[in-house]
């Protein structure tokens, strides 16, 4: 099965925000909207490439 960087840089940055709310008290909410804006503004650059 093949993954592209993409999807794998997501997981990997999705499994460190689990890690980081789990160990440390951070604004959960705050975090998910920003991983959701950044993981948007990602795929409209990708798309917009091509």
């Amino acid at each position: 099965m093949r993954f592209s960087v993409v999807a794998m840089i997501r997981f990997w940055t999705a499994y460190q925000i689990c890690i980081a709310i789990e160990y440390l008290e951070f604004d959960y909410f705050g975090i998910l909207i920003g991983y959701a804006n950044w993981s948007g503004s990602l795929n409209a650059r990708s798309m917009r490439l091509g």
